[in-house]
């Protein structure tokens, strides 16, 4: 097998398993659940402290396979835009930055917590656009996003969630350089490190995540 599908075979497999540590008994994991099961998880969730992201609804309806209940609101930011497209063919996907740079250079303004948090989850969204409209254009600009975040910050700035954990995996199996394939790999391993500091295992959103980006190398890996 060569080198990259070990590497996205071998993280599919692990983040997967943290996940499902976590999800056992939810609609994530469970293929028999059915539409009601899953509308309810989606519009009653909230992690630990209970606590919802604006990102939820169209996020978590994307991981169990249903279409919002909840509507679209009028505020967005770029990650809820990207993931509200998910769930709408049509919808232009525009505002992306250009070459190897963030997403949204606008976020240059704000905290970095903030920043790396809705940076890091609109790659994540990309990166699915990109593979569920037959975009490839839409995968490598979620790439070169990576590709700048390696460059540019540290692995353990930002965040607990581990958004985008997969396109940092995807990046290192895919790069010929040994250094970088390195540094997005330590990216990697720092993200699903910090979701599990505060509560000895990944939270539940962030269960989630790791579970959306499981099945998602798991895509790439049969490509």
């Amino acid at each position: 097998m060569p080198e990259s599908a070990e590497i996205i075979g071998g993280w599919s497999a692990r983040l997967r398993s943290a996940a499902t540590r976590v999800l056992a008994g939810t609609p994530v994991v469970d293929a028999g659940a059915g539409p009601a099961e899953r509308h309810a998880f989606v519009d009653g969730f909230s992690d630990e402290l209970g606590n919802r992201a604006r990102v939820a609804t169209p996020f978590l309806s994307a991981v169990v396979g249903i279409e919002p209940a909840a509507p679209r609101p009028d505020r967005l930011d770029l990650d809820d835009r990207l993931w509200w497209a998910v769930h709408d063919g049509d919808s232009p996907v525009s505002d992306l930055g250009s070459g190897c740079g963030p997403l949204d250079p606008a976020l240059a303004e704000i905290a970095i917590e903030s920043r790396t948090e809705t940076e890091l989850s609109a790659m994540h969204a990309l990166f699915r656009l990109g593979l569920d409209r037959g975009k490839p254009g839409m995968v490598g600009r979620a790439l070169d996003a990576a590709r700048w975040q390696v460059a540019e910050l540290q692995p353990d700035n930002g965040t607990n969630h581990p958004w985008g954990i997969h396109v940092f995996v995807v990046l290192a199996a895919q790069e010929d350089d040994p250094g970088l394939s390195g540094a997005a790999l330590m990216h990697a391993q720092m993200l699903l490190h910090n979701c599990r500091v505060q509560l000895g295992r990944p939270d539940l959103l962030s269960a989630c995540i790791l579970w959306d980006a499981a099945v998602t190398l798991e895509r790439v890996g049969t490509r």
